[in-house]
């Protein structure tokens, strides 16, 4: 969980950071800044969960750094940290959906309450220090930013398990939940409960971690993680560039060349690789007509679609509907390089 807190005290921001809390029960170290100006330009170049900011002191101002946070979704959960006296503030911000407030001066146990909370509210998984929860947490963290090492750390971690299918079950939901719009990209029933087959719960980390990194390229880059979430938000909507760039008030040529510049992608090329991933997945797993599921991502005909499909994957939809009954389900993992969809989870009764 990644956690920025805004003081004008810079010796309290000192004590906050020597608090063993943040080892161990949240896996992580808390980023300082002591002015909006420091605050506003590290949340627009990194993903935070958690903000913490004082309400008013010289060079803070917290109403400002919520309203940011909220219209530009630069963090999930926004805590105040309010001086006696400053109740009408922070009750003013709850229209802005305030997470919570503090009254100063804070304790570290008033703290980890708050932050404990918000861990939850952000789908991590916060236990007693001798649980399972720093390692499932890194693993959370680690698939959600393009981190390889997770997976390894998923393997790793799993082999300890009792409840194999408790520690699995956990992570997806907390993956989900960040990511709102895999719900209707990869319905979570593919990733269904393995129960205690270790092998097939790392297989479907590895090939869930795989598909996230070529949906969510530079996942640390503010910018281009909101345009990814935007484009798979509405992966049946049809949408192209030149809308994109409207919805973001970007010049459409400085957007397609920023992204390609960051991601080494075009970014049509990314929009067309998203929806032909959703749609190896709707041929794979649902009955609908191929042309039917073509139409439903915005292509403008059966015959467009299928083109389509096998100029990226090298075969016509048909052909994967008929390797997806002998193995389904599968996870759309076949992109730009027409590697063949990968399965992803093996039916007991077919």
């Amino acid at each position: 969980m990644n956690v920025l807190i805004v003081d004008a005290d810079r010796e309290l921001l000192e004590r906050y950071g020597e608090w063993l809390c943040w080892n161990t029960l949240f896996h992580c170290a808390p980023a300082f800044a002591c002015d909006n100006d420091s605050a506003l330009t590290m949340l627009r170049l990194g993903r935070f969960d958690l903000l913490i900011t004082e309400v008013l002191a010289d060079g803070v101002d917290g109403m400002e750094l919520l309203k940011a946070a909220r219209s530009d979704n630069l963090a999930a959960c926004v805590v105040f940290l309010a001086k006696r006296g400053s109740f009408a503030v922070a009750q003013k911000a709850m229209r802005y959906r305030l997470f919570d407030y503090l009254t100063k001066p804070v304790s570290e146990k008033e703290m980890q309450r708050v932050i404990l909370r918000a861990a939850e509210h952000c789908g991590f998984a916060v236990d007693e220090p001798q649980s399972n929860a720093l390692p499932r947490n890194a693993v959370i963290h680690g698939l959600l930013h393009g981190k390889p090492e997770s997976v390894e750390l998923f393997r790793t971690e799993i082999h300890k398990e009792k409840d194999v299918a408790g520690f699995y079950s956990n992570v997806i939901s907390a993956v989900y939940h960040n990511l709102p719009w895999l719900k209707d990209f990869l319905e979570m029933s593919s990733l269904r409960s393995a129960q205690d087959d270790v092998d097939l719960c790392v297989r479907n980390i590895d090939a869930l971690f795989r598909m996230l990194g070529i949906l969510l390229p530079e996942p640390d880059d503010c910018t281009i993680f909101k345009i990814n979430n935007y484009v798979l938000s509405r992966i049946d909507a049809g949408i192209g560039s030149r809308s994109i760039a409207d919805a973001f008030f970007f010049n459409y040529h400085y957007l397609s060349s920023m992204y390609k510049a960051k991601t080494g992608v075009n970014l049509q090329s990314y929009i067309t690789t998203a929806r032909m991933m959703r749609a190896c997945f709707l041929i794979c797993n649902t009955r609908r007509r191929i042309y039917d599921i073509g139409d439903e991502l915005g292509f403008r005909d059966g015959e467009h679609f299928s083109g389509r499909f096998r100029r990226v994957y090298g075969f016509p939809p048909s052909a994967l509907r008929a390797r997806g009954a002998a193995d389904e389900p599968i996870l759309p993992l076949a992109a730009l390089q027409n590697a063949p969809p990968v399965p992803l989870a093996r039916r007991k009764n077919a």
